[in-house]
């Protein structure tokens, strides 16, 4: 199981869509000592709750300094485009962006805008390597959602081997028994009244 550092509270909040108490954390930790790679992880997880909660402007006219950010910013471009042409270029800046040395954070939300884009089988080319335990569970919806139970289970054990009491561990699981049928509802209500106990209901 992973120590939990400064992001912990953060990256929790943003998983269990509290985007809002997300923001609110990603202020109070601001001034904290952290390193380069938490400071750039807390502004694209900041950016992502803009996102998550449609502010598009937020997020398009941030600063450009990673290509996590980058990312974000043709997601949020994507995500408020009027037209198919505008979207399928964006479709397209994104795939230009996947070459030699991309970070896990381009992957992931490049992902995400494949799945958007109906293109699943580019999503999960993105992901399906596991580099984080958000590709991970990435995976498992794509796998879900490609009727593919038999693998987005495999996918769930892996996440259970890095780590059983992670909130994107727990999320997956509900996923999964839902997507099993009746027999495994019963789990899945389960872990998402105790996940509501521990952080509150989303």
């Amino acid at each position: 199981m992973a120590e939990p550092d400064e992001l912990y509270t953060l990256r929790a909040q943003f998983w269990l869509g509290h985007y809002q108490l997300a923001l609110d954390e990603a202020k109070s930790i601001m001034r904290r000592p952290m390193s380069p790679a938490l400071k750039a992880e807390r502004e694209e997880f900041t950016l992502r709750c803009y996102l998550a909660m449609g502010q598009y402007d937020k997020v398009i006219s941030a600063s450009p300094d990673t290509t996590g950010i980058q990312a974000l910013q043709l997601k949020a471009q994507y995500e408020s485009a009027s037209s198919e042409d505008q979207k399928l270029a964006i479709v397209q800046q994104i795939q230009t962006m996947l070459g030699y040395g991309v970070t896990p954070s381009v992957q992931l939300t490049a992902a995400q805008v494949f799945l958007m884009a109906g293109l699943k089988k580019e999503a999960l080319q993105c992901v399906h390597l596991g580099a984080t335990m958000e590709h991970i569970s990435c995976a498992v919806q794509i796998y879900l959602q490609l009727d593919r139970i038999d693998l987005a289970k495999q996918q769930l054990s892996q996440l259970k081997r890095a780590d059983e009491e992670a909130i994107l561990t727990q999320l997956s699981g509900v996923y999964v028994a839902l997507a099993t049928g009746s027999s495994m509802a019963k789990d899945a209500i389960h872990t998402l009244n105790q996940l509501a106990e521990q952080y509150g209901p989303s």
